[in-house]
């Protein structure tokens, strides 16, 4: 690196400075974003919480949109495939004809819907601050919110465009958004998601691959008493292959599978015709993706040519593994040039979790996907957000669009 390119960077990054006085503003508008409640299915709660989030990116923001998404495919309790509207996605857009783009993104759905206790934010103490969607998501939407702030604050601002996009469907799977990633992913140069960081501040490396499956047998019913030999018990083979279905963690590498309900049954003197497992499945591979559902679709074909009996596996490995590549690679090393410049150490840490990244990188987008504040606990009632990591993961992310902008080939090519 040059002394100019020294001393644009500098210049650039004191800049940024700026934000130390946004502490306040940051932590009192993930306040007002998690009272709101909008888990994944809460329409009205999630409409509610967009309204406030293109209020608070309309101002820096070329162009704002709310978009229609897919509709939710599941499959319900009895076995049938219905489809569930999503809520509104919303894409906020800046110099999107620039010859470097950059996409950031992340969800503002949570796991809690209206009806779980947890609802509101409290404090533990000056530095930890609980509440639904604290630090998955809201934190981070803040943290990206006011990177972007300040990036439209220096003086070489104009030099990268970008694209927010912010989803309501992520703690689902994405069903809804994950064809946009595939359409959108060439566009841009790489991407930055706002996951929270682990709760030692590390940033995420290699990811696992996720999908959810729903396995469906149907069988005979009778009479328990009268007629117990000429039912098929659709609830005792679909046991049966669950327990098969364990058997596989350990053959595939790191992947697991775990069972996670198993519905069906009815009155004690029926033999049940009805029976479902649904199962996550986390895989640590291509090539163990790619065998182990193959085996999980054999078993159901299996069943299908017993006497009185079917099964059907609805799912897919919707979120592939994410094995870092060259691309990557030269973010990790980029960021942590820029840590250096905030002031921050960055570390690394391999996850089993999966996120939005996974489904991009597999779109062919090089990303970083744990770009939000520290945090903890997710999913549960003791979710928490270290408010202290909220300018620090702000100044590294504008850096991180700064660097893009001042390097002479892009942040990609630059060695």
């Amino acid at each position: 690196m040059s002394t100019e390119d020294l001393s644009a960077w500098n210049a650039e990054f004191e800049s940024l400075d700026w934000l130390d006085s946004q502490a306040g503003e940051m932590i009192s508008l993930v306040e007002r974003l998690c009272d709101l409640n909008s888990g994944s299915t809460n329409l009205v709660g999630l409409e509610r919480v967009a309204d406030i989030l293109v209020d608070e990116f309309s101002g820096i923001s070329h162009t704002v949109e709310k978009l229609e998404l897919d509709r939710w495919k599941r499959v319900d309790d009895s076995g049938n495939q219905t489809e569930v509207k999503l809520g509104h996605a919303l894409r906020f857009q800046h110099q999107i004809e620039a010859e470097r783009k950059v996409w950031l993104g992340i969800h503002y759905d949570t796991v809690y819907g209206p009806a779980h206790p947890f609802q509101r934010c409290h404090w533990v103490d000056e530095q930890i601050l609980r509440g639904p969607g604290v630090a998955d998501a809201k934190g981070g939407i803040v943290v990206l919110l006011f990177a972007l702030r300040a990036v439209s604050r220096c003086l070489r601002s104009n030099e990268v465009g970008w694209e927010v996009f912010l989803n309501p469907d992520e703690e689902l799977g994405s069903p809804g958004a994950s064809s946009y990633f595939q359409r959108c992913a060439p566009n841009f140069d790489f991407g930055m998601l706002f996951e929270p960081a682990l709760p030692d501040g590390s940033l995420a490396f290699q990811r696992k691959g996720s999908g959810n499956f729903s396995i469906v047998v149907r069988g005979k019913s009778a009479h328990a008493g009268r007629d117990f030999h000429a039912g098929r018990n659709a609830m005792v083979r679909i046991s049966k292959l669950a327990a098969k279905l364990d058997e596989l963690n350990g053959k595939f590498g790191d992947s697991t599978l775990n069972i996670g309900q198993i519905l069906g049954g009815g009155p004690t003197n029926v033999v049940p015709d009805f029976g479902m497992a649904r199962l996550n499945v986390r895989v640590d591979c291509p090539d163990h993706q790619e065998s182990l559902v193959a085996t999980m679709r054999q078993m159901a074909k299996e069943i299908n040519g017993e006497d009185g009996f079917s099964c059907e596996i609805f799912g897919e490995i919707n979120a592939p593994p994410k094995v870092p590549d060259f691309a990557i690679g030269q973010m990790r090393h980029w960021v942590e040039r820029v840590g250096g410049f905030a002031g921050e150490k960055i570390t690394w840490a391999d996850t089993g979790g999966v996120c939005d990244g996974n489904k991009l990188f597999a779109a062919g987008l090089p990303n970083l996907d744990t770009l939000g504040p520290k945090g903890g606990e997710i999913h549960s009632s003791r979710e928490f957000l270290d408010v202290t990591s909220l300018v620090p993961r702000a100044k590294l992310a504008a850096g991180m669009m700064l660097v893009h902008g001042l390097s002479p080939d892009g942040l990609l090519a630059s060695t």
